[in-house]
């Protein structure tokens, strides 16, 4: 496939500190590109010698490629700086520690080739590339805190429920015309402790984007491969990571009766899990329970406050 069967890509990866992973994940893309792709590394700030040695990798390639090197930090004002820095209409976003499928890009280009005008968003799964075995205690349903998504072998146009209404940033393909119309990725909420996970701004730039008549697509044939150390998949980093969430869930106001429910609920599923010498059910009920305590315990500081406080 060249570039005049299918519209011209901007390749965009922000990074930050990753040098090994992100020269993996380039590795993985650039063999993809075809005359009139671009490929846009954004450096958030790296001082471990990520934008030389990308610099290196990216030098006399024949497609246009570059490295921007941004001093702030942050994915959303890295993925802004991608949009702004390019002209190509569509815009395809992926992570520092992804491999992207052998097809990804002739995917991606074939599916916005028969994409309506009014589509401004499609992604595809993230599925895992486990550093060690999958733990018995990991079930389907809690893959999501990986930042892991499959929503089936169909295309589906999504309607922004939690959990399987969205795409997700580390496999998202932006219609450039879309993004700019809506004011791109918010860059203060992708870094407000009400963002859950960390992932506040890719939901609240899908949910803006329907508001204003574009469609997002979930395109089954895009496939990247996010790469998961050992240390990601122990229930320590687990309960690290749904005490983040529940501290989200309290500064967006969720209230301590709700919490004290949630608290007793999950304290009694513990207890009955350890009577019956249930050890994956006593390890998922341990998330549940530090969830709960965090929620009950942790300080409401409401986002809209906080967004005041920042613009005063």
């Amino acid at each position: 496939m060249n570039a005049t069967a299918g519209p011209r890509l901007c390749i965009a990866l922000p990074t930050r500190n990753r040098c090994e992973l992100a020269t993996q994940a380039l590795e993985s893309v650039l063999p993809q590109l075809q005359d009139g792709d671009e490929l846009v590394v954004v450096d958030s700030a790296s001082d471990d010698g990520t934008g030389a040695r990308i610099g290196e990798l990216l030098a006399g390639r024949e497609h246009a490629a570059r490295v921007i090197f941004e001093p702030l930090g942050g994915v959303s004002r890295a993925r802004n700086l991608a949009l702004a820095d390019t002209d190509a209409p569509i815009v395809c976003f992926f992570d520092d520690d992804e491999l992207v499928d052998s097809h990804w890009v002739e995917n991606l280009r074939a599916a916005w080739r028969g994409a309506p005008a009014d589509v401004a968003v499609i992604g595809g799964p993230i599925r895992p590339q486990w550093d060690t075995r999958r733990p018995n205690w990991l079930r389907d349903d809690m893959l999501y805190v990986l930042s892991l998504l499959d929503l089936g072998p169909d295309r589906l146009e999504l309607d922004q429920e939690p959990r399987v209404g969205y795409v997700w940033g580390g496999n998202m393909t932006v219609r450039r015309e879309a993004a700019l119309s809506v004011g791109g990725f918010d860059e203060l909420l992708g870094v407000s402790p009400a963002a859950p996970l960390g992932r506040g701004e890719e939901e609240d730039f899908q949910r803006r984007l329907a508001s204003s008549g574009w469609q997002v697509w979930y395109e089954p044939s895009t496939v990247v491969h996010h790469q998961l150390p050992t240390a990601r998949t122990t229930p320590q980093y687990f309960r690290r990571a749904f005490r983040e969430a529940a501290r989200g869930a309290a500064n967006r106001g969720m209230s301590r009766r709700i919490a004290s429910v949630r608290l007793a609920s999950s304290l009694a599923r513990l207890a009955a899990a350890l009577l019956r010498l249930r050890r994956d059910e006593v390890t998922r009920t341990s998330f549940r329970v530090a969830y709960a305590w965090t929620l009950l315990t942790s300080r409401r500081v409401r986002w809209n406050t906080l967004q005041r406080s920042s613009e005063g």
